[in-house]
């Protein structure tokens, strides 16, 4: 199950990467990087796919993937 979490957080922020910009945050040295890994927007602000995706798994719709990628793409700095 956590092949399948890590692949749709993957999925994820490289599709928020091509939508809205942005890069990948990595830190190899980190024994839990594939959990942490991060996707920083054009306007400064950081998500954490995976991290969603786990809670998506954990906690249901009430964590939308759809909703926070959108809320968050659409800050200003």
């Amino acid at each position: 199950r956590g092949q399948i979490i890590f692949a749709l957080g993957a999925f994820i922020g490289q599709t928020t990467i091509k939508s809205y910009g942005g890069e990948w945050i990595t830190d190899d040295n980190d024994p839990r990087g594939e959990l942490e890994i991060a996707v920083k927007l054009p306007n400064g602000f950081i998500m954490w796919p995976v991290q969603k995706c786990i809670k998506r798994c954990q906690l249901g719709q009430e964590e939308s993937i759809y909703s926070y990628v959108r809320a968050i793409s659409s800050l200003d700095k």
